[in-house]
């Protein structure tokens, strides 16, 4: 699993498959926002995905979008100086996962 900026501007996950060595992108709009703990929101997020079942690539999809969902919780509140609201984008995550 690698992020990378395509030329649309969008965040694109490539999934490495080991076991039929597929690769496979997908992306997410993406937010100009840079803040501390989106890695940890992507990561957790994912990694939970993944233990409910879903597939690599739904579980990237899924976890893009629930922290993109964070930082725009964020964006704008200048009160907010460190990390990035996923608390108040948790309810959804629910509906991500019912999505994807």
């Amino acid at each position: 699993l690698k992020g990378y900026e395509n030329d649309n501007h969008e965040m694109g996950m490539i999934i490495f498959d080991k076991e039929d060595e597929s690769i496979e992108i997908v992306y997410n709009d993406k937010v100009d926002y840079v803040s501390h703990g989106t890695g940890d929101v992507f990561a957790s997020s994912f990694v939970g995905s993944t233990m409910l079942g879903k597939s690599s690539s739904a579980a990237a999809k899924i976890a893009g979008e629930f922290t993109k969902k964070a930082i725009e919780k964020t964006v704008g509140d200048e009160a907010h100086t460190y990390g990035v609201k996923f608390e108040q984008a948790i309810p959804e995550l629910y509906d991500l996962l019912k999505t994807f």
